[in-house]
């Protein structure tokens, strides 16, 4: 079991809130009204209790507020409902963090789950320009040794940027 990734996620989340004055979110300009792109997530449910993301978290260093978990409890129980976030981005360069992890409904599930290494997660930088009027997907595999993430433009299917991989 690989501790470190989970102690810097903890640090993350811990200086989050003991500093919130210095967490920056990506949003679009209040006053723009002109073309964007738009970038959508991908979920899946592998089980009642599991499921998989693959999502924008950063935009150009900012934060996604709100849209990085997908899984829900459904009726405040330990079933998992999963959802597909989307963002959109202005037709310029950007450089995008995209992130694929293992997602659950509740602590329990999560906590059994990474015991016997059924916990799984990947993130990396991405840098493009994005089509104006144009929709994109994040999608991902996470299969064990082997994780990765990348951004297709939807209605061609042809990957953007590369392929983030993590892997023996």
């Amino acid at each position: 079991m690989r501790i470190a990734p989970r102690l810097k996620l903890l640090a993350a989340a811990l200086a989050t809130v003991a500093f919130p004055s210095c967490v920056q979110y990506y949003n679009l300009p209040t006053d723009y009204s002109g073309p964007v792109a738009t970038i959508r997530g991908t979920a899946a449910q592998k089980n009642v209790f599991k499921g998989e993301s693959f999502t924008v978290t950063k935009v150009n260093g900012k934060l996604i507020a709100g849209r990085g978990a997908v899984a829900t409890p459904v009726g405040g129980g330990p079933v998992l409902a999963v959802q597909e976030p989307q963002i959109q981005v202005l037709p310029q360069p950007v450089t995008l963090t995209l992130t694929g992890g293992t997602v659950y409904a509740a602590d329990g599930p999560a906590m059994v789950d990474g015991l016997f290494g059924g916990s799984r997660h990947v993130s990396g930088d991405i840098s493009f320009t994005p089509k104006a009027g144009v929709d994109y997907r994040v999608k991902g595999l996470l299969d064990r040794g082997s994780e990765s993430v990348w951004l297709v433009e939807e209605k061609s299917g042809k990957i953007v940027g590369q392929k983030i991989s993590k892997g023996r």
